[in-house]
């Protein structure tokens, strides 16, 4: 808003913000954002295991 009103004054100031929103569309429309990942569960005799493997120091 504040950049409208340096560039073009009053009527800058009340396009700023409808200008605003419409780069928005615009670049949300080029550049969509990825959808989630669906997780797929797996049958149980294929689950991971749940039990950790103990730790080996190593020096």
């Amino acid at each position: 808003v504040l950049t409208g009103e340096k560039i073009g004054g009053v009527l800058g100031m009340i396009l700023a913000v409808p200008m605003a929103a419409a780069i928005k569309v615009v670049l949300d429309y080029a550049y969509p954002r990825p959808k989630p990942v669906r997780r797929i569960e797996l049958p149980g005799d294929m689950a991971p295991p749940t039990e950790r493997l103990p730790e080996v120091a190593t020096h």
